[in-house]
């Protein structure tokens, strides 16, 4: 099981499964994807629940250009800043 402070949320493996557990509460510091693409896109899906902030988020164009579109198709909101 893996918990970190910055990121409302458990997260643990058993076997062959992967999970995380998102709490109610937003993220203290913006969260940073690393430049992965693939760390981005699940961070952004955690966002769903928890709100905040994800650093490197445009990392998705290596993989999925519009991610982010896809995502506002479903009724998601997403915000871009150029910080």
């Amino acid at each position: 099981r893996y918990r970190d402070a910055s990121l409302p949320a458990d997260a643990g493996y058993q076997k062959s499964l992967a999970y995380l557990e998102a709490h109610d509460a937003l993220p203290s510091v913006p969260l940073d994807s690393h430049n992965d693409h693939r760390i981005a896109m699940a961070l952004s899906v955690l966002s769903t629940v928890t709100g905040g902030e994800i650093r490197g988020a445009e990392a998705v164009r290596k993989s999925f250009p519009d991610f982010f579109d896809v995502l506002a198709s479903l009724g998601i909101k997403t915000e871009t800043t150029n910080d």
